[in-house]
């Protein structure tokens, strides 16, 4: 009677840790469970620019006071330089970066706050 009683109490505790580790397990789901991303925001923000004949580094600065992104690129790789004018009124910041990047060939990604620029290289076959 003894044996039956202390295999009770063994079972009692197996079940215990079983149930705590199910609860947990719930719990743990609950924050992995797969949400829309904030990181494409960046790039859906709406944006107004009037940019006459301004270098581009300077376009970039008055994007990132704008839209609370920053921008990361190397001067020497975007032309930054280079002069541009644009004038968009409440339209995508991807669509504005799109017009201000396609005629040189710059790609951009977006990841979390931050748009990283780069060079589009052609792969010769």
């Amino acid at each position: 009677m003894e044996k039956l009683g202390t295999n009770q109490a063994l079972l009692a505790k197996i079940m215990k840790i079983t149930l705590l580790q199910c609860l947990l397990t719930v719990l743990f789901m609950g924050n992995t469970w797969a949400n829309e991303g904030k990181a494409q925001d960046a790039l859906n923000k709406n944006v107004s620019l009037n940019i006459h004949n301004m270098e581009i580094e300077n376009a970039l600065n008055q994007i990132e006071k704008l839209t609370q992104v920053k921008f990361v690129y190397s001067s020497n790789m975007i032309h930054a330089e280079r002069k541009v004018s644009i004038t968009i009124q409440n339209q995508k910041l991807s669509d504005v970066l799109t017009r201000l990047f396609n005629p040189v060939e710059i790609n951009y990604k977006n990841i979390g706050n931050q748009i990283i620029l780069s060079v589009h290289r052609k792969v010769e076959t």
